[in-house]
């Protein structure tokens, strides 16, 4: 629905990740560009893999990129399996399905681990107190986990994939994350903590102009240069 396009849209402007995301087209050509930095659980790397080519010939090609977690990227590029899909639309949502099911398996491990931490402490109790305190521990994780999936638009990884669709003669933009995918018609698609000063550059640089008519080299131009700008954001960083 509308309501729930606007929300997950307006959920982008928070995305968490140190780095920057960046899809323009001008509706048949497109330049995709990300940085190398990427997140595991305690740690960064700036040598990480964000990017990945995907084709079906004479159907469409294109690139996928993600924001930032190393596990996600690597449950979605090793998923790529275009050959296995007649349409571009039929592809994104097969990776949207693999993203909902590596989301479900993080909220099974966080169950798991509150469950576990709860059986250690009840160790620590006289045995004719555990059931009491395991029935209170249950109803408390299951309050704390409804806390926690209202909150789940903040922990989700974005991906957005940019393709040529073949059969519909244009580039098309897609956003996923573990619980929906929106196409995006927009120009431009921006992700990431660096994403205010990369749409600084293209708010203020092309104001007036028809997107559309841009040729391919001053995509790329607009790009490495809203790129460059996204620096400015404390933590953005990275080789693109």
């Amino acid at each position: 629905s509308g309501a729930v396009r606007r929300s997950f849209l307006s959920s982008l402007e928070c995305e968490p990740d140190m780095t920057v995301n960046i899809s323009f087209t001008n509706g048949k050509e497109a330049v995709v560009v990300t940085d190398s930095r990427m997140s595991t659980e305690n740690r960064q790397t700036d040598c990480g893999t964000k990017l990945a080519s995907f084709a079906n010939t004479g159907k469409y090609h294109g690139a996928i990129i993600t924001a930032g977690s190393s596990s996600d990227g690597y449950h979605i590029f090793s998923a790529m399996t275009p050959d296995k899909h007649e349409t571009l639309d039929a592809f994104v949502d097969s990776l949207q399905n693999v993203q909902s099911q590596v989301a479900d398996q993080k909220d099974i491990a966080w169950l798991q681990l509150q469950i576990r931490e709860s059986a250690k402490k009840s160790v620590l109790l006289p045995e004719d107190q555990r059931n009491s305190f395991l029935s209170s521990e249950r109803g408390r994780i299951s309050q704390e986990y409804d806390a926690y999936k209202k909150q789940g638009k903040d922990r989700q990884v974005l991906f957005i994939a940019t393709a040529y669709d073949l059969p519909r003669e244009e580039v098309r933009v897609f956003a996923f994350d573990g619980i929906e995918r929106v196409e995006i018609f927009f120009p431009y698609m921006l992700s990431g903590s660096g994403k205010d000063g990369a749409d600084l550059h293209f708010t203020t640089m092309l104001q007036g102009i028809d997107l559309k008519s841009l040729p391919l080299h001053e995509l790329a131009y607009h790009t490495m240069n809203a790129f460059a700008e996204s620096t400015v954001n404390h933590g953005v960083g990275g080789t693109p």
